[in-house]
């Protein structure tokens, strides 16, 4: 099991910072653990997302072609078996972890939104 969550939401357990990884372009300042830039979006779509030019479709098209196709979500799974994957967007908000944990279950692997108390059979889905 994958789980996801953001910067805000994960970093006030302290518990689980061994469990956390970044997926993000850029670290939230207090964040000092494990990157996965493997599965951070290109900055030029970011920004063409943020300034309105593309829109969440085109986003998620570009993005699994620009990343997620090129890689194996059952090889990478397997390294970030149990982990927690990070970005800064709250809980509900259109952000790439959205489509990363989409990804994943659509090669079998489960991945859901983290909340506290969570046990595997009990995470609620993005």
């Amino acid at each position: 099991m994958i789980y996801t969550s953001n910067y805000d939401t994960a970093m006030q357990y302290p518990e689980l910072a061994g469990r956390l990884v970044s997926i993000a372009n850029r670290t939230h300042p207090a964040f000092t653990g494990p990157r996965e830039i493997r599965l951070s979006p290109p900055m030029c779509l970011v920004e063409c997302y943020k300034r309105g030019i593309i829109d969440k479709l085109k986003f998620e098209k570009d993005f699994r072609k620009d990343v997620l196709d090129h890689m194996d979500a059952r090889e990478l799974a397997s390294e970030l078996d149990n982990k927690i994957l990070l970005c800064y967007e709250p809980r509900g908000e259109f952000c790439h972890r959205q489509i990363v944990a989409k990804w994943f279950k659509e090669h079998g692997v489960m991945c859901e939104e983290w909340s506290e108390g969570c046990e595997d059979d009990q995470c609620e889905n993005l």
